[in-house]
């Protein structure tokens, strides 16, 4: 796993007089900073909600892993610029993954996301059988359905996703101490229709129940809005 590539994922929310620079923030700044400026980074993209809890939803992603748990973005997540550290303190949502890409079948750009959140078994070998499962009977058929471009597994990292949340919560974000590793599976397709059929189909409710998955998966669906991507694809 030493060479996974890194992906970090945000989901934020903000109270309604304040949406509208949100917003903009993510698009006039805050996606190219990270994609174009920020080292090891190569491609951001950010998602509006069609049917999610949480309003907006961030996807970076980098060469690798390291590039997350190294001094340059240290920096840059301690010294944000002016306009992040006028938005970050109005965040009434700022939920975050640090995460290795321990599956990656995504190529080009759908029109939508669903973003697939869901605890995984918390030893070795119990996360090796979901794994293996995931990528062999449910990723690998999915990516040939119609309309579906892409998906990847993304795995939270403690240790790193809570010391970068300490850089938010000294700005002033609301984000959580993180205490279980939680996986996320982004499912990316042509239209959200499309890829709630894709989400629904391969995470109901008791779909993991025998990989050790207990509770159910929470599924957000996401409509494409920004993204950048340094390498031109």
């Amino acid at each position: 796993m030493a060479d996974d590539k890194g992906m970090l994922v945000s989901w934020t929310e903000t109270n309604p007089t304040f949406d509208t620079e949100l917003r903009e923030w993510f698009v006039r700044e805050h996606i190219d900073e990270r994609a174009l400026d920020t080292p090891g980074f190569y491609r951001a993209r950010f998602y509006d909600a069609v049917d999610a809890k949480v309003e907006y939803f961030a996807t970076y992603e980098t060469e690798n892993y390291s590039v997350l748990t190294g001094a340059g973005y240290g920096e840059r997540v301690g010294n944000q610029t002016e306009w992040s550290r006028k938005v970050i303190p109005q965040l009434a949502v700022l939920d975050r993954m640090t995460a290795r890409l321990t599956i990656d079948m995504m190529h080009g750009v759908g029109g939508a996301v669903a973003a697939v959140r869901f605890f995984p078994p918390q030893d070795d070998a119990g996360q090796k059988k979901l794994r293996d499962h995931l990528r062999d009977t449910v990723f690998a058929p999915m990516v040939k359905l119609e309309g579906v471009v892409g998906v990847c597994l993304a795995e939270n990292i403690l240790e790193a996703a809570n010391a970068t949340g300490a850089k938010a919560r000294a700005l002033g974000g609301a984000m959580p101490v993180l205490e279980k590793v939680e996986w996320l599976a982004v499912i990316e397709a042509s239209t959200d229709q499309i890829v709630r059929a894709a989400a629904r189909d391969a995470f109901g409710p008791e779909a993991l129940n025998a990989y050790g998955v207990e509770s159910a998966p929470q599924i957000g669906l996401y409509r494409f809005v920004y993204g950048m991507d340094k390498r031109g694809n």
